[in-house]
């Protein structure tokens, strides 16, 4: 059975797929459904409950929260897969040349690799804004940064494992040079395991973008961002729950989403950790 089907087969992948549908959908079809404009301010309309026409209420300035709530899962969405993308482009270039340079040069990014990951992602994130500042624009690069070992440590166990493998020495017999043999035979059957990395880690860069937003370190006002959207909601919590629950909502579906699909890829690829807890 392909790793499509055991996905289908199983009610967790079943779930983690319908959940991560559903949020793509909401992100990517919302705005074109929605008549409001996710910053307009309605001060007549503000704290009002769901209703027809703003079916999670409005928030303190009388803006639309679906709308809002749409575009701000656009945005977290696409910043993810940017942010995703980066990190496992440097990561399987560095991890892959880890495993193939000369002890030297591998030392070295290993040494980067162990700076990088002894820091907690949020706190990096921190470190790096204070240096530089904050900017829609340094969020892509900064988190990245932090994701970078992940994918490097990854990409460089699979590069080990493939370099002394017998298609590889005899590709190297037949005259193949390490270009061919990285781009033809190692990189192909990396994919798996990474494929399972990134479904992991897109919740992990929408949950720390959220939470940089949060603090007034990330997406800048008036743009919407789950972030924004929970400072807002719990500066006002005594007035309107609508803020928390529509970004929270949103976080805890697209948390839980990809954290089953990602699980239901890894027992598809390898159906061996299965038993592992």
């Amino acid at each position: 059975m392909s790793a499509l089907g055991e996905i289908r087969a199983g009610a967790s992948g079943r779930l983690g797929a319908v959940l991560v549908l559903a949020v793509l959908g909401y992100g990517l079809l919302g705005p074109w459904l929605s008549p409001w404009d996710p910053a307009g301010i309605m001060v007549p309309d503000r704290f009002a409950g769901p209703s027809w026409s703003h079916p999670f209420g409005t928030d303190q300035l009388g803006r639309d929260l679906a709308t809002r709530g749409a575009y701000a899962t656009r945005l977290a969405l696409g910043l993810a897969i940017a942010t995703v993308t980066v990190a496992l482009a440097g990561g399987v270039g560095l991890g892959v040349a880890c495993a193939f340079a000369p002890s030297r040069v591998a030392r070295s990014i290993l040494i980067g690799f162990d700076v990088l990951a002894a820091f907690p992602s949020l706190i990096l994130a921190l470190a790096i804004i204070a240096a530089f500042g904050p900017g829609l624009d340094r969020l892509v690069p900064i988190i990245a940064a932090s994701l970078l070992p992940h994918f490097g440590r990854v990409a460089r166990a699979q590069a080990l494992g493939f370099r002394g493998s017998a298609f590889v020495e005899a590709e190297r017999a037949l005259g193949a040079g390490t270009a061919r043999i990285l781009f033809r035979h190692v990189l192909p059957n990396m994919l798996g395991p990474l494929v399972v990395l990134v479904s992991m880690d897109l919740p992990v860069v929408v949950t720390l973008e959220a939470g940089l937003s949060f603090l007034g370190l990330g997406v800048p006002p008036p743009l919407a961002s789950l972030g924004t959207l929970l400072n807002d909601g719990y500066a006002n919590l005594g007035r309107s729950p609508g803020p928390v629950l529509a970004a929270g909502g949103v976080l805890v579906v697209l948390t839980l989403g990809f954290t089953l699909l990602g699980e239901a890829l890894r027992d598809a690829i390898d159906p061996r950790l299965r038993s592992l807890p």
